[in-house]
């Protein structure tokens, strides 16, 4: 699902999220969660999503943007330490 939503909003084919192109991907994953009764509070304030956005861009210094791997990589070591 992550990376299906994460191909609709890459349009260039580039593999890197500037932040509006991350917001429209996290709406999206937000919407289907609701669908599929997975997510618990929604939607995600934007000051908050402003903050993953930075999280997940830092993660990996290399470059401007979030790749599809940094998403991933990020998300599971946030869970990892909850």
């Amino acid at each position: 699902m992550i990376s299906e939503c994460f191909g609709s909003v890459d349009f260039k084919k580039t593999g890197l999220l500037n932040n509006i192109q991350f917001f429209v991907m996290w709406r999206d994953l937000e919407k289907r969660w609701r669908e599929q009764a997975l997510l618990v509070r929604t939607p995600v304030p934007d000051r908050e999503l402003a903050a993953l956005y930075r999280l997940f861009n830092d993660f990996d210094g290399d470059s401007y943007g979030v790749s599809l791997s940094d998403f991933i990589d990020c998300q599971a070591e946030i869970r990892a330490q909850v």
